[in-house]
This record gives structure tokens, C-alpha cells and sequence, in this order.
């Protein structure tokens, strides 16, 4: 995506985004900014948002409700003047209730309107504001949802003001089909004019019927754009896929964006904004909360990661909530001292001098004499280089660029693989935080996505049709018979190298409806496994497991289940999970079925065998020694491997603290970075590498022979 010619005058004045928790049932409340530490908890919290909920954060007010018999009662609280407005109040009836909503300009402004949207009622309710307007009243006005050609309606959520304009996005009842909404400001005191555009809103690829999709949209260097949020039902603080869209006016056509560059999202379900990169604010990020859950998470459009920290530890999580403010950039969280005292808990200014900044000529260095310094530096440190302005990053690429060369190495643990869709280059990270790239000489090999990766084999898909097993340590390729439903959404696959089985679970038009397709690529076709198959539900959450001659998984409803090559679907009810969990794996361990469950940000880990020979006598017994044994989890792929160099009994993750990989010790019972004897209590300050898989480098012994296979 180009930068737009002068974005950062389009988002003046600068601003500096705070974290303001709010929590009602302790009546305390807390900022904290990005790159300064240092917070102060307020134990009694400003009389205005005493029994109030927190509706909104529009043009740097609050949008505050009090729930009256029968009445709604909202008012305005701007955090740094202090100043509050009370509006009129608004009846209630039984079936009403209010959702999204947002102020139309600051409430100084003479056209000003407070918009709220209703849930699952087509219609909106508005009311003047502004300070030439003599009465507020509330206006009511109803959505011709037939109009659209709509058979149900839902509501109207994420709005936006853009260039003066009001946008919302609409929700149907078809899974993910949103449309935008345009709604002119003008003529307050007439009935709003909307237009209902026909172009959906993409639905990101991650996302289907087994999965949640959070959609916020936000104007930034005034354009338009839509981040989604993709996670799992089981799971659902667990993020495993983040997605951006930006919207081209001109075309009326929603693309998707790779990088937003000098720019930074942030997101949450009651405010969203973007804020140019500083020094404390990094660029292409997109800062995200979870709604319950009082972490800051940050997601790095470059490298596909997603870090994770701890803003504020003492502030309860019950009854929290988390939201995006804006203030002036030189009213820095520093400046500002929270009195504690009995009765007073407003905030107060205090001017410090600012430190004086050293002079030096560093920055006047020729970009390839940047480059060299770069690549001499660890991937940490490289990181915190291309960091420092748009100056360093243009020298240096997002990761240091080496040539793998880690063919036949069988004394080499598993690295974690990962590769941009539409990029020619895969990446490798070792344990230690090590990158290596593997340039794909062949151009057919180029713009795929990667879905499984078994005994150092990775099974790719290339476009809507194609797919090949490719071995990045071998350089062979294998490919496969073009696929039965081209075109239809791919939920998982995964394969067997030995038994050159692969079995593709796939979705519907609609992604609400799972089939089952499979083949043996030595017999060249494709069978059909099952066809909409109710009582298939599965989870975006859980892997396959290959394990005696099938493939397992978990069902959102916590079955085990298993494809088998003479085509059965099979259900286990005696073998649900053991434990419930937001993350799992299923993984085999020397000759065992076993599955792993990790608690909410690693807070705890549990490895549980599957037991007994026959269905009734199936049971999971917890594991508290793996043996010689090591267990390495990801969303696409996990399996066990016979321990090397001393790393018995540890699972791995995709996640690294600073440049080392986290495990977690059956002998300590902890999360420890590889390398280290430091004890991490969960994952906060560490970094997961989403859409990565492990794979194993060594070179596999079964036969070639039997494969149409050829060399690059």
C-alpha cells in the first residue's frame, strides 16, 4: 500500500494514544501509555462515570449511559478538561436495545449529533448537539430493509466518520456478508439520506462457520479500512489470524493491504483510530485488547507476529473496561500526576523537563552502510534498528536476509516455518531466534499458502486448484492432481508422507457446511470422504494428529473423531477432552495419541495419553514424564520427536522471548526460554509467530521412488 502524500498533516493535531481502564464493580480506573511504564491506579473514580457505562470514545469525549426505569439517560465526559453535558433523556420500551454509537463532530461544533444504532431493529435514533441548536431532542428513523433486498436484518455496527462522512457497516443474515452503509450528516434537523452499497466487505480467509470474526473499521489519513479479528469459538482469546482491508473510494472495492507502513492501528470494540509512528508507537502495527482480558496485544504486520504484555497488573479484570483514547502528543503520560488522596482523583498536570537529546551523526550514514551495519546485528537488535524511522526501515528489510543452508543437517532441532502469501521467500527460526530465508527459485512455486508440514515436507496450496508437497531441505516437489471443488474455501489439511495419504477439509458456498475430500497421490484421484455431514462441527482451533493408519482431531463440542482410509468418519464418545482449555494439540508420541491443553496466556500446561484398545475402554490419563521425548506445537502442524542435545520432556510453542523459543518443562513445571534458566509465569512479553509451523530438517528415509516428485 502507498503512503498517502502527507498523511501525518491529515492526522494532526498529534496525538498519543492511552489505555484507560475503567472498572465499575471496584470503582477504580487506570491510563497507561504505550513506551512509559510507569502507571498510577486511581481508587475512586471521577463522580461522572459513577454508575455509568461506557458506550463510546468519539472526538475525545466519553459516551456515557445511566439505565433509569424505563429511560436512558446519556451524557458526554471529555478525560482531559473535565468538562460533562447532559443530554435529554430517551424512553425505553421492553424490546429496545441500543448498540453501537458515535458523536457526528466534537460537541463544540454547531451541526453536532450523538447517532445511536439499534440492535437487531433496522432503524437509528439521533440527537443535536451542537451549540447552535436551541432544543435537544431525540429523532427516531427507520431503515427500509426491503428495500435492500435484505430477508433479515441485524444491525448496523462499526461506524466511522471519514472525510465528513458518516460509514457503518451492515450485517445480514448470511455468515459475514457486510455491506457498507454511507449516511449523510447534513440537514440535522431532516431525516438522514443513507446509501447501501452493493460491494461486500471481503470475508478474510481464516474465517468460516468454526471460527469468530471481529470486524472494526476505522478512518485513518482520510481513507477507509476494516481490521478483522479471527479467532476460535472454543477459544475465543485466542487470536489466530488478523486481516486488513482498505476501501478504494473510486471503485467502490474493498482491497486487502499487506502493510499500513508509517502507520499504527488501534483498535478495541468501543474505540478505534490510527496514529502516526513514533519512537514509543511502532509502524505497520495494529494494537488490539480482548474483550475480559486486561492485555495489550500488538500485531506486526511485516513478520506476522502477534506480542503480547501486561499493562496494568493490579486493576482487576471483573467488571473491566479497555479502551483507546487520543490525547495532545505533548501531554505526555509523565507529565501527568494521579492524586490519590480521599475524594479527589482527578488528573492533574505537572511539566517536566524533557531529557536533551544527544547529538550524533548516525542517521546521516548511506542506506547500504545502514544495511551492512544491520546484517552484522542480532535479529533483536536488527528489529530495534529498523525501528528508529522511516529512514532505517527503508535501508534494511524486515528481516535479515540468509541463505538457508540446512540441507541433510539431521542433528538440527525443528525450526519454525512461516511464508507470506504471494512471496517468493520462505523463512526458518531455529530456537535461538536465528532467521534463515529460502529463496523458491522456481517461479510456479511463487504466490502459494502454506497448510501442513510433516518429517520435512510441507503440503502447499497454490491458487484455487492446484496443490504440491514440497521438501525446502530435499528440493523436491510433488505434484498433486488438481482439486474436486476448486474454488470453495479450504478449512484444514493435513497428510501422512509415509503413507502418501492427504485429506482436505473443506466448506461450503455459504461456510457453513464441512466435506470431506481425500487421496492417495500414488493412485492420482480424488475421493469424496463425506458430503455435509451434520454432525461434523469442528474447531479453528484444533490440529490433526496422524496416528495408527487415521487422522484425529477435536470437534468444537470436544469429540474425538476419525477419518479413516476406507472412508469412515468416526466418533468417540468415550474419548472427549479431559480438560477444557483455550488452546489444544493433538499430537503422536511414541506410539501414543496424545493431546496437549495450555491455559489462558500459558498460565498452566497439561499433557494427557490416550489409553486403552478398544472404543469402550478408551480413557485420557495425564502425562507427567514425556521420557526422551520432545513435543512441538502450532496451529497447523505438532508432532514428537525423539529428544536431542539434552531438551527432553519440554513442548515448544511458536513463540519467542526477545530472540529465544519458549517451552514449557515437565521437570519444572514452568515456561522457560530456550537457552536460559529464567522462569516465565505465562506468556506476557513474548512474541507468537501466527500462521507457522514446525518442521524437522532432517532427511527422510523412505522411499522417493513411488513419488512423481522433481527437482526445482
Amino acid at each position: 500500500m502507498e503512503e498517502k502524500e502527507g498523511c501525518r498533516n491529515l492526522l494532526s493535531p498529534p496525538s498519543t494514544p492511552l489505555l484507560f481502564f475503567h472498572s465499575r464493580e471496584y470503582e477504580k480506573m487506570a491510563l497507561w501509555s504505550i513506551g512509559d511504564e510507569k502507571h498510577q491506579l486511581v481508587k475512586t473514580t471521577p463522580p461522572e462515570l459513577h454508575d455509568k457505562e461506557i458506550l463510546a470514545y468519539s472526538h475525545g469525549w466519553f459516551i456515557l449511559l445511566h439505565k433509569v426505569i424505563r429511560t436512558l439517560m446519556f451524557s458526554l465526559w471529555n478525560p482531559l478538561t473535565l468538562e460533562s453535558i447532559c443530554l435529554p433523556g430517551l424512553p425505553l420500551k421492553s424490546t429496545q436495545k441500543m448498540g453501537f454509537c458515535i458523536l457526528s463532530s466534537p460537541p463544540g461544533d454547531l451541526d453536532s449529533m450523538l447517532i445511536l444504532f439499534e440492535t437487531k431493529v433496522p432503524s437509528f435514533i439521533w440527537c443535536s448537539i451542537g451549540i447552535g441548536i436551541g432544543y435537544k431532542r431525540w429523532k427516531r428513523q427507520d431503515i427500509k430493509a426491503k428495500s435492500w433486498k435484505m430477508k433479515n436484518y441485524y444491525c448496523l455496527f462499526a461506524p466511522v466518520i471519514c472525510n465528513g462522512t458518516l460509514y457503518c457497516c451492515f450485517q445480514s443474515h448470511y455468515l459475514g456478508s457486510f455491506r457498507l452503509v454511507k449516511i449523510k450528516l447534513s440537514m440535522p434537523n431532516y431525516r438522514l439520506p443513507l446509501i447501501l452499497f452493493d460491494e461486500f466487505i471481503p470475508v478474510p480467509e481464516g474465517y468460516f462457520k468454526a471460527t469468530i470474526a471481529y470486524a472494526y473499521m476505522l478512518e485513518s489519513c482520510g481513507e477507509l479500512f476494516v481490521v478483522y479479528l479471527i479467532k476460535g469459538i472454543l477459544c475465543a482469546q485466542v487470536v489466530i489470524s488478523v486481516e486488513v482491508f482498505k476501501l478504494d473510494f473510486l471503485a467502490m472495492v474493498w482491497n486487502k493491504v499487506e502493510s499500513i507502513k508509517n502507520r499504527a492501528f488501534f483498535v478495541s470494540k468501543i474505540s478505534s483510530f490510527s496514529c502516526p509512528a513514533t519512537s514509543e508507537i511502532k509502524g505497520n502495527h495494529v494494537y488490539f485488547t480482548l474483550y475480559g482480558d486486561k492485555s495489550l496485544y500488538s500485531f506486526n504486520m511485516d513478520d506476522k507476529t502477534v506480542s503480547v504484555s501486561l499493562a496494568c497488573p493490579n486493576l482487576p479484570i471483573s467488571g473491566s473496561s479497555t479502551i483507546w483514547i487520543k490525547m495532545p502528543s505533548d501531554l505526555r503520560l509523565g507529565n501527568i500526576l494521579i492524586r490519590q488522596t480521599k475524594g479527589d482523583s482527578h488528573l492533574r498536570r505537572k511539566q517536566i523537563k524533557p531529557p536533551e537529546q544527544a547529538e550524533g551523526d548516525f542517521e546521516r550514514l548511506p542506506l547500504d552502510m545502514l544495511l551492512t551495519i544491520g546484517m552484522c546485528l542480532m535479529p533483536h537488535d536488527y528489529m530495534n534498528l529498523r525501528s528508529v524511522n522511516t529512514r532505517f526501515r527503508l535501508a534494511t528489510p524486515p528481516t535479515p536476509r540468509r541463505r538457508a543452508d540446512l540441507k541433510g543437517d539431521n542433528s538440527l532441532p525443528p525450526l519454525l516455518m512461516f511464508c507470506r502469501k504471494g512471496d517468493s521467500i520462505c523463512s526458518f527460526i531455529d530456537l535461538c531466534g536465528e532467521k534463515y530465508h529460502m529463496d523458491i527459485p522456481n517461479s510456479q512455486l511463487k504466490d502459494v499458502t502454506r497448510c501442513d508440514s510433516r518429517e520435512g515436507w510441507c503440503l502447499m496450496l497454490k491458487g484455487e486448484h492446484s496443490m504440491f508437497l514440497w521438501n525446502p531441505f530435499q528440493e523436491k516437489v510433488i505434484w498433486l492432481p488438481n482439486l474436486p471443488h476448486g474454488g470453495l474455501p479450504i478449512f484444514r489439511v493435513s497428510f501422512s508422507s509415509s503413507s502418501n495419504w492427504v485429506v482436505l477439509i473443506g466448506l461450503t458456498y455459504d461456510r457453513c457446511a464441512f466435506y470431506i475430500d481425500h487421496i492417495f497421490w500414488a493412485e492420482g484421484q480424488w475421493h469424496n470422504l463425506c458430503t455435509k455431514n451434520p454432525e461434523l462441527q469442528l474447531d479453528g482451533c484444533n490440529n490433526f494428529a496422524f496416528y495408527h493408519e487415521a487422522f484425529y482431531t477435536f470437534d468444537e463440542n470436544g469429540k474425538l473423531l476419525s477419518f479413516r482410509k476406507g472412508g469412515e468418519l468416526k466418533f468417540f464418545e468415550r474419548a472427549n477432552k479431559p480438560c477444557s482449555s483455550p488452546q489444544s494439540y493433538l499430537v503422536e508420541c511414541d506410539g501414543k495419541l496424545m493431546s496437549v491443553f495450555v491455559g489462558f496466556l500459558g498460565t498452566w500446561v497439561r499433557i494427557f495419553r490416550l489409553n486403552g484398545k478398544t472404543e469402550s475402554t478408551m480413557v485420557w490419563t495425564e502425562v507427567e514424564n514425556l521420557g526422551n521425548h520432545t513435543i512441538y506445537v502450532s496451529q497447523y502442524s505438532s508432532f514428537a520427536i525423539p529428544a536431542t542435545h539434552g531438551m527432553g520432556n519440554r513442548v515448544y510453542f511458536p513463540r519467542f522471548y526477545g530472540k529465544n523459543a519458549v517451552y514449557y518443562s515437565l521437570v519444572s513445571k514452568k515456561l522457560h526460554p530456550h537457552g536460559t534458566e529464567e522462569v516465565l509465569n505465562s506468556f506476557y512479553n513474548t512474541e507468537e509467530q501466527l500462521c507457522s509451523n514446525w518442521i524437522q530438517s532432517e532427511t527422510l528415509d523412505h522411499q522417493q521412488s513411488s513419488h512423481d516428485s522433481s527437482e526445482y
